[in-house]
């Protein structure tokens, strides 16, 4: 929606609630002032700054830690007009449940502001309304009845879930299709045990336990819970693994392997969870690749660069040195080595005699593609294209030293030197060129 069309909405709603009196709009600084006099607030740092100074004021009242400022605050600055804050309760025994369970339906759900004291969940919460005129105490309980039925039922999912194994609840993997021409989840969850068993040496990981997350990463995809709250597929994972005695490195793992989600998101942390968050990414990648779906344009509804990205970050967060081509080629390896022969993998493209052939050339394409997102990466965090591509034009692909190679590189740049070192190099190189020998 335009900003006049929604000023012009604004005002409309303040007219029929809060001022049902004609408004007469002369000119721009009547139009404004007479929406401020009807409760309509259309200056937005003025109503962030409302917003802000509301979840202040209720956190020191409840003596609770101060709100974040963050995503949420900026979503709800643009879902009022007008913002009081009301300050909500719900019942005690329900912190019982995981506190991110809560945390998340109170945010995600309902854009609730959750209040923490000495940074543990309180049964507490701030809600950011719109009418100034109205019942704070039937608003609070409005807010806190809608809030307690959704604990309620996730206190039952909870309980249902956990009632079977979770590797029970992987069974559903197996009617789960993920992408057209490359299996079921289950089949994924076969192929990231095969390759995360694979580079797990190389992240000073044990392969038993890579392998072990491996097999129920996927599998709370088929719990209630994660039904209910998909923004918590990995978390739930983890948290029934460790209450069912697996192994913590492994249990950790699961959650840790859908890391990070995002350009700014956290890496995995544990040499098991970088493993399996590395072969996650390869497995989009090269079935996404194998069967045609690569990015084009602005288009990329599989999210492949956000994938190649994901896993630029966890091998220099691991440390991880070798070559991009033979990590994507060991990939392309694991995946015909699971798709050959078996139905609804005729699509994918790759060697047909070898389990590590690839004649098509993919593993190098993904190479390449994964570069690419490397350099836009480091542009965007304000390092020239020049450089960046100075750096890339050797076929060295391993990104550890690439990374340290362009440090080094736009350090030297910074010099007074520079320029003049520069200027040397290129007339070499044009009397180079016109060399015979």
């Amino acid at each position: 929606m335009y900003p006049q069309h929604q000023a012009v909405l604004s005002l409309f709603r303040a007219q029929v609630w809060l001022a049902p009196a004609p408004i007469a709009v002369t000119d721009a600084a009547t139009w404004i002032d007479g929406l401020r006099r009807h409760h309509v607030e259309p200056d937005r740092d003025a109503r962030r700054a409302r917003v802000v100074d509301i979840l202040t004021q209720a956190a020191a009242a409840e003596g609770c830690d101060p709100v974040a400022h963050d995503a949420l605050l900026e979503e709800v600055v643009d879902l009022v007009e007008w913002p009081i804050g009301v300050v909500g309760t719900f019942d005690a025994d329900l912190l019982e449940l995981p506190p991110r369970l809560l945390v998340t339906s109170m945010r995600v759900h309902q854009r609730y502001f959750p209040l923490h004291r000495n940074g543990v969940l309180t049964n507490r919460f701030v809600v950011v309304a719109n009418n100034p005129f109205a019942d704070v105490g039937v608003v609070a309980e409005g807010n806190a009845r809608v809030l307690r039925a959704r604990f309620y039922d996730a206190r039952f999912f909870l309980r249902e879930d956990l009632a079977k194994p979770l590797a029970a609840h992987a069974e559903k993997l197996e009617s789960m299709r993920w992408i057209k021409g490359l299996g079921t989840m289950a089949e994924r969850g076969e192929r990231l045990a095969t390759l995360g068993g694979q580079l797990a040496s190389s992240f000073g990981a044990d392969a038993e336990t890579v392998q072990a997350a491996a097999r129920l990463a996927k599998a709370d995809l088929g719990t209630q819970m994660v039904g209910e709250f998909p923004e918590l597929q990995g978390h739930v994972g983890r948290l029934y693994a460790a209450r069912q005695g697996v192994a913590e490195a492994a249990a950790v793992a699961i959650e840790e392997h859908y890391l990070p989600r995002f350009a700014s998101d956290a890496t995995a942390a544990t040499p098991a969870g970088r493993a399996l968050a590395a072969a996650e990414r390869l497995d989009v990648l090269v079935g996404c690749f194998g069967v045609g779906l690569e990015p084009k344009g602005g288009g990329d509804p599989q999210g492949l660069r956000r994938a190649a990205l994901g896993l630029v970050h966890t091998l220099l967060a691991a440390s991880w040195r070798g070559d991009l081509d033979g990590l994507f080629q060991a990939a392309v390896g694991v995946y015909h080595q699971h798709a050959t022969g078996r139905p609804g993998f005729e699509g994918w493209t790759t060697g047909v005699e070898s389990g590590s052939a690839d004649p098509a050339g993919l593993g190098s394409r993904l190479a390449v593609f994964t570069l690419a997102r490397f350099k836009a990466w480091q542009v965007d965090l304000g390092r020239s294209a020049d450089l960046v591509d100075a750096v890339l034009a050797g076929s060295n692909r391993d990104l550890v030293d690439l990374a340290a190679r362009l440090d080094a590189f736009a350090g030297f740049a910074g010099t007074s030197s520079f320029a003049t070192i520069l200027q040397t190099f290129k007339r070499v190189m044009n009397i180079l060129d016109q060399a015979e020998a």
